[in-house]
């Protein structure tokens, strides 16, 4: 079994929460930058698999994050005693 040493297990849980956010963040940025072009094609019918795929990869960055606050809590509250 793999366990990360105990001053590492923190950062490694922020840094999951982390890459999510900035993830978010530069999706928002990408799609405020190029929106009349997404809007465009929204309206040509061109968007529709790109549409779809970022929909499941941001389900799955949620997830993600959401297990990543979890254990930070946890982690937090075993820790604080």
């Amino acid at each position: 079994m793999n366990v990360l040493p105990d001053m590492e297990v923190k950062n490694h849980i922020e840094n999951g929460i982390q890459f999510v956010n900035e993830i978010f963040y530069n999706l928002e940025k990408i799609y405020l930058k190029y929106d009349k072009h997404v809007n465009n094609s929204i309206k040509l019918n061109n968007f529709d698999n790109i549409d779809n795929s970022l929909m499941i990869a941001i389900k799955h960055l949620e997830e993600y994050k959401k297990y990543h606050e979890k254990v930070l809590n946890d982690y937090e509250h075993y820790f604080n005693k």
